[in-house]
């Protein structure tokens, strides 16, 4: 908020020039408060069920957050009420409270053992431990306050005014012509008469006294904003209570791996993974008192699967590249993920003790991205595009296709004629090419006429087996013949 008001002071002193001044110092900004300490995790335990025992496996508490500090108030909140609209400086932000503590997790306990009633003497306490509250944010600074909200300057000077008239004289001239007029008998000389008139400019000056007042106005600083109350901790966790029954070790797993093609064409893949069952009577089973949740997991047993890969495809594998599975077992089926750029026609079948996965049929991801436009012949009803499949493999994957097709107008540019997925009725597939039937989409027949100048974009989805790739393919302008 602070950044924010002082920007703009800036802004409005760099647009608006003298009219704008500041009064005041900036209050500061108050510390934010610290975090609060997180309790402490209790440690696992693993212990047989032989005698009688306790555990006390609580997490700690955590710690409250510290509280932010007030900021300050500006200062020198001097307001010179000079010839300027002025803005006073704005307070500092209180702190924000520091974030509590959460509560550390209770242990986890693994027991071994034989006769349920062997729990019965197992004390156990495992609670997570309380979080912690936030600090509290704390109080913003005033910013100055306007002593006067608004105030005007009145200024005076004389002016020397100065105004210009004429002086005007005017004169009758009688002149002779050299001409004679005969009247009576008597000849005289012809004189012609007329006003002669001169001005000359007068210039009166004088001074009068002129006064202007201009109006100014004053904003108060922004106060600082409140700082926020810190996040309140979260209660640790229950701690996990495990049982196993007649064995004294828990087998080890392995669910998930990564195998190449070749390597799982010459020996299956063995995965396992723990089988355990939710339970939630624990408070039945174990010592009177216990601090517990009552859930709990029973260990059932290892389950075993085996991933085999069986080859079928006529092409030899060697030619696909670099191709691996990643398998991942949920304890009942095994799921796979092939990784690499081929795509494969394949069955899964599940028997008693295995995933059998059997390819009957792989392409490189660039066969079935191996196509071009070949051609774009005929105009009105007659126009077809023919898109040319280089690996010929059309009458094995499937194609979806979708057509952008553009005109060019004699006057205004571009525009789209048609913008859609071409129906299946309005192309014919072969082997090696799929020819779409442009002039029956309906386009309006003036748009796709001779000599018609037309560019378009062809996207296909090429789909085998489970996976699909999309090819996309642009001709530039050219003219309909």
């Amino acid at each position: 908020m602070k950044t924010f008001q002082l920007l703009l002071m800036f802004c409005l002193m760099t647009f608006a020039g003298p009219s704008f001044a500041s009064f005041g110092y900036s209050g500061s900004s108050g510390s934010d408060g610290y975090r609060g300490s997180n309790g402490t995790d209790a440690q696992p335990v693993i212990t047989n069920a032989n005698s009688a025992q306790s555990y006390v496996l609580n997490g700690t508490d955590g710690t409250g957050g510290g509280d932010g500090s007030s900021g300050s108030s500006a200062s020198s909140c001097y307001q010179s009420q000079g010839h300027s609209d002025e803005y006073g400086a704005s307070g500092g932000n209180g702190g924000d409270g520091g974030d509590g503590g959460r509560g550390g997790d209770g242990g986890d306990v693994t027991i071994f053992y034989k006769n349920i009633s062997e729990l019965s003497s197992i004390y156990i306490e495992n609670e997570g431990g309380n979080g912690a509250p936030g600090g509290s944010g704390s109080y913003g600074g005033d910013g100055c306050s306007c002593s006067t909200y608004s105030w005007s300057h009145t200024t005076c000077s004389d002016v020397e005014r100065c105004s210009t008239s004429e002086n005007c004289t005017s004169q009758r001239i009688c002149e002779e012509t050299g001409e004679t007029r005969t009247e009576g008998g008597v000849s005289a000389p012809v004189r012609r008469c007329f006003d002669r008139r001169s001005c000359n400019p007068v210039r009166s000056c004088h001074t009068e006294n002129v006064c202007n007042t201009e109006s100014y106005s004053c904003s108060s600083g922004s106060d600082g904003s409140h700082g926020s109350t810190g996040s309140y901790g979260r209660h640790g966790y229950w701690g996990n209570i495990r049982l196993v029954k007649d064995i004294t070790a828990i087998p080890a797993q392995s669910f998930s791996a990564s195998v190449s093609l070749a390597e799982s064409l010459r020996v299956k893949t063995k995965l396992t993974k723990q089988i355990w069952e939710e339970r939630n009577n624990g408070k039945e089973i174990f010592a009177n008192g216990s601090i517990i949740s009552g859930n709990y997991s029973e260990f059932v047993k290892l389950a075993k699967r085996d991933f085999i890969v069986v080859w079928e495809a006529e092409r030899d594998f060697t030619e696909l590249g670099a191709v691996s599975f990643d398998i991942q077992f949920d304890g009942t089926k095994i799921a796979h993920k092939t990784k690499g750029e081929v795509f494969f026609e394949s069955t899964v079948t599940e028997t008693e003790t295995a995933t059998v996965l059997t390819i009957t049929n792989a392409y490189k991801t660039s066969e079935l991205r191996n196509l071009e436009i070949q051609s774009t012949r005929g105009y009105g009803s007659q126009l077809k595009i023919t898109i040319r499949d280089k690996e010929a493999l059309n009458l094995i994957v499937k194609s979806e296709v979708s057509l952008q097709f553009v005109y060019r107008r004699t006057f205004g540019g571009w525009r789209v004629a048609f913008d859609g997925k071409i129906d299946a009725s309005k192309m014919k597939v072969f082997a090696d090419r799929i020819e779409i039937r442009v002039g029956d989409l309906g386009i309006d027949p003036k748009f796709i006429k001779k000599r018609r100048r037309v560019r378009y974009t062809l996207n296909i989805k090429r789909s085998f087996g489970d996976n699909s790739t999309n090819v996309e393919l642009f001709q530039d302008k050219i003219k309909l013949r």
